[in-house]
C-alpha cells in the first residue's frame, strides 16, 4: 500500500509543482502545449507500443471500445437534453463537456503506473472508442446544432482522427496481433524505455493547464454536468466490473477510465465556437481534481 500511495502523491506533487512553477511566473500556461506535443507524438506512442508488446487480440476485447463508443453517445445526448432552451454558450458547454474524456494524458499514466500492461491494453481499447467523439464528433454536433455546420468538414475531422500517432500505434499494435506478428525488440525496447516519461510529462502538463477563474454565476453549470458524469461512470463501473467477462486488470482499467477528467481537446473546442473560456477552464481543471482523488480511492481499495 504505500508504493502505490507513494506513487500517488508523486503525480499530485508534479501536477502542483507545475501549477506553481506557472503561478511564481517561471512557466506559463502556453508552455503546456510544447509538452502537450511531446507526449502527443513521443511518449503517448511509446507508452502504447510498451503497453501492447505481449497483447494478443481476441473478439470479447472490442466490447472495451464499445462501450466507450456507446457512453460517449449517451453523455452526448444528456448534453443536449441540458441544452435545450439555453443560450448559445451554454450549449456550447453542455454539449462539449458532458461527454468526452482526457485520457491519454491522464488516465493512461496512471493505468500504466499502477495496473500494468492489461491495464494500458484496456485504456488504449478505451480510448480508441471515445476517439471519434472527443476529437470530432461532438464539435460536429455542437456545430450542428448550433448551425455552424459549415465551419468545419466533419469527413476532414473524422480523417484527422488517423493523424493522432497515438491512435495509429494502436491501430498498428491490434493488426500485428491479429496477424500473430511482434513488433522488432529493438522499437519495443526503445518505447520501453521511453514511455515511464508519459506519466511525468502530463502531470506537469496538467498543472500548467489548471485554471480556477470563474464567475460565480457559470458555476452551477459547472458542478452540473460534473456530478452528471461521475453517476452515469459509477453506473456503468459496476456493471463493467461485475458482468464485463475480462481478466481483472482489465477490468479495473475500464473503470478508472469511466472517471477521466474532461478532455481538455474540448476546451479548445469551447474556444473555436467563442463559447465561454473560462468555465470551460474550470470545469476541467475541477474534473481533473475529482478524477485525481477518486483514482486514488480506488487504488487503495484494490490493494
Amino acid at each position: 500500500m504505500a508504493a502505490i500511495l507513494t506513487r500517488a502523491l508523486f503525480f499530485f506533487l508534479l501536477i502542483v509543482l507545475a501549477y506553481v512553477l506557472k503561478k511564481a511566473g517561471f512557466l506559463k500556461s502556453d508552455d503546456s502545449k510544447a509538452l502537450g506535443k511531446l507526449i502527443l507524438y513521443i511518449t503517448l506512442p511509446s507508452a502504447v507500443i510498451s503497453g501492447f508488446s505481449s497483447f494478443s487480440f481476441t473478439a470479447l476485447l472490442l466490447l472495451i471500445p464499445l462501450i466507450s463508443f456507446t457512453a460517449n453517445i449517451a453523455l452526448e445526448a444528456i448534453g443536449y437534453i441540458l441544452a435545450r432552451g439555453k443560450r448559445d454558450s451554454e450549449k456550447i458547454f453542455y454539449l462539449l463537456n458532458t461527454p468526452t474524456y482526457n485520457i491519454g494524458n491522464f488516465t493512461l499514466p496512471f493505468s500504466s503506473g499502477f495496473l500494468g500492461p492489461d491495464g494500458v491494453i484496456g485504456t488504449c481499447l478505451f480510448d480508441m472508442g471515445a476517439s471519434f467523439l472527443t476529437l470530432s464528433g461532438c464539435y460536429a454536433f455542437t456545430s450542428a446544432v448550433l448551425k455552424r455546420e459549415g465551419e468545419r468538414s466533419l469527413l476532414k475531422d473524422v480523417l484527422k482522427i488517423f493523424t493522432k500517432p497515438a491512435f495509429d500505434a494502436y491501430i498498428i499494435m491490434i493488426i500485428l496481433s491479429l496477424l500473430g506478428l511482434k513488433m522488432p525488440s529493438f522499437i519495443i525496447d526503445f518505447a520501453s524505455f521511453i514511455s515511464p516519461a508519459n506519466g511525468v510529462l502530463a502531470m506537469l502538463m496538467i498543472g500548467l493547464m489548471l485554471d480556477f477563474r470563474l464567475k460565480k454565476n457559470d458555476l452551477l453549470p459547472v458542478f452540473k454536468t460534473i456530478f452528471i458524469r461521475i453517476v452515469f461512470a459509477s453506473v456503468l463501473a459496476l456493471l463493467v466490473y461485475n458482468f464485463l467477462p475480462l481478466a481483472l486488470e482489465m477490468r479495473r482499467a475500464v473503470v478508472i477510465t469511466l472517471f477521466s477528467p474532461i478532455s481538455s481537446s474540448s476546451a479548445a473546442f469551447v474556444t473555436e465556437l467563442n463559447g465561454n473560456n473560462e468555465q470551460a477552464g474550470f470545469a476541467g481543471s475541477l474534473s481533473i481534481i475529482i478524477s485525481l482523488l477518486i483514482y486514488v480511492t480506488f487504488f487503495i481499495i484494490w490493494l
